[in-house]
C-alpha cells in the first residue's frame, strides 16, 4: 500500500501559512516558506522542524532591502533573536501570537 501521508515538516509550513494569512512564498533560489506583506513592508518567515539553518531568511532579507522589516524563523523549541536579526521562535508560540491578535480585534 503505498504511503499518501503529509510530512510534518509539510503540515507545519502550511499551518503557518494559514495561520499567518500569507499570501505567498518567496524562492530564489533558496525559499521561504511564508511572506506576509503589510503596507510596503514584508516579513519572511522560514519553518524548521529541525534545525536552525538561518540562509533563507538572510537571502529573503539581501534580495528585499528595506521591503524586509521582519525575518522570522520558527522551530520547534528554541526562542530567542540572533546576531543576523532574525526572531527564532517555536511554532506553537506564533501559532498562539497570531491567533491571540486575531480574538483582540
Amino acid at each position: 500500500m503505498e504511503d499518501t501521508s503529509i510530512p510534518v515538516p509539510k503540515m507545519l509550513e502550511n499551518e503557518v501559512m494559514l495561520a499567518s494569512k500569507a499570501k505567498f512564498f518567496y524562492r530564489n533560489p533558496l525559499e521561504v516558506d511564508s511572506v506576509i506583506e503589510k503596507t510596503s513592508n514584508l516579513i519572511g518567515i522560514e519553518v524548521k522542524s529541525s534545525g536552525r539553518d538561518t540562509k533563507q531568511p538572510v537571502k529573503f532579507k539581501e534580495k528585499s532591502g528595506e521591503r524586509a522589516k521582519e525575518l522570522l524563523l520558527l522551530t520547534e523549541r528554541t526562542e530567542k533573536t540572533d546576531m543576523k536579526g532574525i526572531k527564532i521562535m517555536p511554532i506553537w508560540h506564533y501559532c498562539l501570537t497570531i491567533s491571540s491578535r486575531k480574538t483582540t480585534r
